[in-house]
C-alpha cells in the first residue's frame, strides 16, 4: 500500500496523469537549489537529435540513483510513494516487465527571461535510445508566478509550477507534453525521474 501523507491528496488530471503535492517541502527544495546553483556540472539539455536550442532550452545535472545527494533522498522517497499509489490505482501500468530507475535521475534548470527556458512538444519515449521508458515522474522545486507550466495539449491539461508539486504520467507519445517559458527572471528547477524497463536477456 502507498504511504502518502493526508496532506498530499493525489489529484487525477486525466485517466493517466496524477498530480501529487509533497508536504512541507519548501525548505528542502530551497536547500537542493542552493546546493546546485554553484555547481560546475551543469550541461546543456539535449533532444534525441542532440543539442537543439529551438526545441529545448535548459541545463541539467544527471545523478545516479545508487549514490544520491543526501538532500535528494526525501524527494526520491516521496517519488516512490507516489509511484506506489499510481500503480495501485492503475494496475495495468504495474502488470508490465520489470521496471525501475534504470537511468538514474536528473535536475533541470530553466532560465526566466521569457525567451528561453522551454521544451517543445515531445514524448519521453523515443527510438532508439529511449525505448525503455515507461513512466515519468517530475516535480517542481520552485514556484513560478507567471508561465513555466507543463502542458499536455492532447489532454487539455496544464500544470502550474509550485514547489513540491509532482506528476506521474506515461512516457509514450499519447502523453506528449511541453514546458512553457516564464518571464519572472527567476530560474526554474525541476526534479525528473524516468522509470524504465530493465534489460532482459533473450534466451
Amino acid at each position: 500500500m502507498s504511504d502518502l501523507s493526508v496532506h498530499s491528496e493525489p489529484k487525477w488530471l486525466d485517466q493517466a496523469i496524477c498530480q501529487y503535492e509533497m508536504p512541507d517541502s519548501q525548505e528542502l527544495c530551497e536547500e537542493i537549489i542552493e546546493r546546485l546553483k554553484p555547481s560546475n556540472r551543469w550541461i546543456k539539455s539535449e533532444t534525441t537529435g542532440g543539442t537543439q536550442p529551438y526545441a529545448r532550452e535548459s541545463d541539467q545535472i544527471p545523478f545516479q540513483e545508487y549514490s544520491p545527494a543526501v538532500e535528494h533522498e526525501p524527494v526520491l522517497a516521496f517519488s516512490q510513494q507516489c509511484l506506489n499509489h499510481y500503480l495501485e490505482k492503475l494496475p495495468d501500468a504495474k502488470n508490465q516487465p520489470p521496471f525501475g530507475l534504470v537511468e538514474g535521475y536528473n535536475i533541470l534548470r530553466y532560465q526566466g527571461d521569457g525567451k528561453h527556458g522551454y521544451h517543445a512538444v515531445h514524448s519521453d519515449f523515443g527510438y532508439p535510445l529511449l525505448v525503455h521508458r515507461h513512466l515519468t515522474f517530475t516535480m517542481y522545486l520552485s514556484d513560478i508566478d507567471e508561465g513555466g507550466e507543463i502542458e499536455f495539449p492532447t489532454q487539455g491539461v496544464m500544470v502550474k509550477p509550485k514547489t513540491g508539486r509532482a506528476l506521474i504520467f506515461p512516457a509514450f507519445w499519447l502523453y506528449s507534453h511541453r514546458s512553457l517559458p516564464h518571464r519572472t527572471g527567476e530560474e526554474r528547477y525541476v526534479f525528473n525521474i524516468f522509470y524504465g524497463f530493465q534489460k532482459q536477456e533473450v534466451t
